[in-house]
């Protein structure tokens, strides 16, 4: 009668080092950070045109908008679906068929504009309140306004209608300048995204405006540590 073999196969074991490791992985993998969205835009869309903006709240985080300007010290809300005295801020353009005008919007363009973007916040002339029939007049001069955060996180919005070379734009975090850029000049009733993602979370920017620009589709995206399943105690815990 035949002999029967069985051929047993050793599995590799790691050793008690090298296990503990293998778990720290695991660990960093259930901790890598989410983010919570906050889109300060959305919010806009409820206010009245027109209407004096100082804060914004949308969840548990705030927006604070401050104006420094010879003239006004005041940021107001602007429909650019309604843009009438001031096409160039329409959105979107009028080549897809909406109200605003310009060149630098038009189709092909690195300024393309052809997305609604609803009401966004632009520089008052003035601090006066208006009617609800009325447009808001947009500072013709430069300024500058500043947009504060409750929470640090990834920031990105849209600049409307940047037809120069001076809209400068600096980032804080915890007060300390964390980068700095300028803003394209891509003509007017172009639209243009600005990403300071790069420069990490910031809490701050300072934007200086020339002319009459609008900011948009405001977001900040804050990281959120998730639970994890296992406490390194409990790792620890495993390998005695």
């Amino acid at each position: 009668m035949p002999q029967r073999f069985h051929l047993r196969v050793a599995r590799p074991r790691l050793s008690r080092a090298a296990a503990i490791l293998s778990s720290l992985f695991t660990l960093a993998v259930a901790n890598i950070a989410a983010a919570e969205n906050f889109d300060f835009s959305e919010a806009l869309q409820s206010l009245r045109n027109g209407e004096t903006v100082e804060s914004v709240h949308v969840g548990g985080a705030t927006l604070r908008v401050d104006v420094e300007h010879h003239s006004s010290h005041v940021a107001v809300v602007f429909d650019t679906e309604h843009p009438k005295k001031y096409p160039e801020l329409g959105t979107p353009n009028e080549e897809f068929d909406g109200p605003g005008e310009g060149h630098g919007g038009e189709p092909g363009r690195d300024g393309e504009n052809e997305s609604e973007l609803g009401k966004v916040l632009v520089i008052a002339e003035d601090d006066v309140e208006l009617d609800d029939d009325e447009c808001p007049s947009p500072e013709l001069d430069d300024g500058r306004i500043c947009l504060s955060f409750s929470h640090a996180g990834y920031l990105t919005f849209k600049l409307i209608n940047v037809d120069d070379d001076d809209t400068h734009l600096v980032a804080y975090r915890d007060g300390q300048i964390v980068g700095e850029l300028e803003a394209d000049d891509l003509g007017e009733n172009s639209v243009q995204d600005i990403d300071l993602s790069g420069f990490g979370t910031v809490d701050r920017v300072v934007i200086d405006l020339e002319g009459v620009t609008a900011v948009a589709a405001i977001r900040l995206d804050v990281p959120v540590t998730a639970v994890q399943a296992r406490t390194w105690t409990e790792v620890k815990r495993s390998y005695r």
